[in-house]
This record gives C-alpha cells, sequence and structure tokens, in this order.
C-alpha cells in the first residue's frame, strides 16, 4: 500500500484518484474485449466521506454518500489524461458536495409514495461498477468479470 501511496503522491493524485484510473482502464480491456464499443460509457460509483473536521471525535461514525465518474469506453485506457481527469473530478465532488446529490435524489424518491419502489425495480444500470473501500487489513478483495470467453481476476 505504501508504494501505491508513494506513486499517487509522485504524480500529484490521491490513492483513490489512482485506484480508479487502473479501474477505468482494466473495465475499459474488458469492455473492448468483449464486443464494446468506443462510444458506450463507463460509470464508476464511488463512496465519498462527508465528514466533518469536528467528526473526528466520533471514530465509529460513518457519514458517506456517492459520487459518480462517467468516461466514454475510448477514453479508458492507460495514461497521464485519464489520471488528471479523475483527480479534477474527485476534487471537484468534494468541494461542491456534489455526492449530496445522490442522497437528495434517495430524498425525494423516498418522500413520493412508491417512487423509490418503482426506481429500484427499473431493469436499468446506474453504474458499470462500485468502487468500495476497505480496512486494508481486513480485506480479501477479488473482482471476477465473468464472459463466455475469459474472465479478468484482480485479488490481492
Amino acid at each position: 500500500m505504501k508504494s501505491l501511496r508513494q506513486k499517487a503522491s509522485a504524480r500529484g493524485v490521491t490513492l483513490n484518484d489512482l485506484l480508479l484510473h487502473d479501474l477505468f482502464v482494466v473495465v475499459g480491456k474488458w469492455q473492448r474485449h468483449n464486443g464494446g464499443r468506443a462510444s458506450d460509457w463507463l460509470r464508476v460509483n464511488v463512496p465519498v466521506s462527508l465528514r466533518a473536521p469536528g467528526d473526528r471525535v466520533l471514530p465509529a461514525t460513518n457519514r458517506l454518500s456517492y459520487g459518480f465518474l462517467t468516461r466514454r469506453l475510448r477514453d479508458c485506457r492507460a495514461g497521464a489524461c485519464l489520471l488528471q481527469s479523475i483527480h479534477a473530478e474527485m476534487i471537484k465532488i468534494r468541494n461542491k458536495f456534489l455526492a449530496l446529490r445522490f442522497m437528495g435524489g434517495v430524498a425525494v424518491a423516498g418522500g413520493v409514495r412508491g417512487m423509490l419502489k418503482w426506481f429500484l425495480s427499473r431493469k436499468r444500470t446506474y453504474a458499470t461498477i462500485v468502487l468500495s473501500n476497505s480496512d486494508a487489513r481486513s480485506i480479501s478483495a477479488f473482482v471476477v468479470f465473468p464472459s463466455s470467453t475469459t474472465s479478468i481476476t484482480a485479488s490481492r
């Protein structure tokens, strides 16, 4: 983990920015290998902390929402351009509190009788993949992208 943090720091980005870059690249490769078109969209659902400095005295408190990063498949290739665009967008999501839009949408849908149930019952994909953070001491992470011809596995 330390070497990844150093790699991110050397590029002027956060560890999460670096992981998001790699996630877009891996999912992009998989999509291209399995017939994805350059114009297809990939969307990553990213947890965003809403904790304020005063919340430090409450270590067991999670205050979070979700931000969404969206890229065309053609843009999901390794490189500084993708990494810097992710970094800039994550700064915008944090500084402008854009993750609150997700919570606001859920609140509105929950306030209208039957709307949340209808919204969740639709056969529609709202995110290609979800990035989830976990304590490095306890993770045994793996991701499998099933396909009739191949699978990509990322493991710790």
